[in-house]
């Protein structure tokens, strides 16, 4: 549902809502207006969506969760780290982190690697 509104739905109504709430959200849709019923911005608000973070990204996370510092990642991938710090500075803000260790509980409570 959140990346259909991100690429540009007009609206979201839940499959259960009447014939007469269905035509009324067409009407405003069809007028210009953005609707979302309260079901579904409720799922939205208490479920955002996984932030989508680059192969590389997902990359140097796997090495964050596993304790390695920029140096010692810049090291495994053969690549500077200050090239790894702005890796790690762009996961932080895709992911609303403060810090390292933020990223990492969100990225294990949001299932971002695989296993």
């Amino acid at each position: 549902m959140a990346h259909a509104l991100e690429s540009g739905a007009s609206g979201a109504i839940t499959k259960t809502a009447e014939d007469a709430e269905l035509i009324a959200v067409i009407r405003r849709i069809a007028a210009g207006e953005r609707f979302i019923s309260p079901e579904i911005e409720k799922m939205l608000n208490d479920n955002p969506p996984v932030p989508k973070l680059t192969p590389r990204q997902l990359e140097i996370l796997s090495y964050m969760i596993r304790g390695l510092t920029n140096r010692d990642i810049s090291e495994s991938l053969r690549i500077s780290t200050d090239t790894v710090e702005e890796h790690v500075n762009l996961i932080l803000a895709k992911l609303d982190a403060a810090n390292r260790a933020e990223a990492v509980a969100i990225a294990l409570k949001k299932q971002l690697l695989k296993a």
